[in-house]
């Protein structure tokens, strides 16, 4: 890739691919705009680690394909729950 995360003739598993969208500057835009396409975002969430919590993509086929069923489990530890009860 163009900017050095993986490289060209690299062979990734799930694990290694689904964690790409958590690193600084990695992006799926062809083109950079004012508000997209420079690599910011995902690697943010990574801060709920430091908190104990985390985010992880688990995929829900086997395709090697561009397009892939997942989903996405984030667990928020309990000193961030809310209550929703009126008082």
């Amino acid at each position: 890739m163009d900017n050095g995360l993986i490289q060209e003739n690299e062979s990734l598993n799930d694990e290694k691919a689904a964690a790409l969208i958590f690193l600084p500057d990695f992006s799926t835009a062809n083109k950079l705009t004012d508000i997209s396409g420079r690599g910011v975002g995902m690697d943010t969430v990574v801060a709920l680690q430091k908190r104990g919590g985390y985010v992880k993509i688990n995929f829900l086929d086997n395709k090697r394909f561009c397009s892939r069923a997942f989903e996405t489990v984030v667990y928020l530890p309990s000193h961030y729950a809310v209550s929703t009860k009126s008082q």
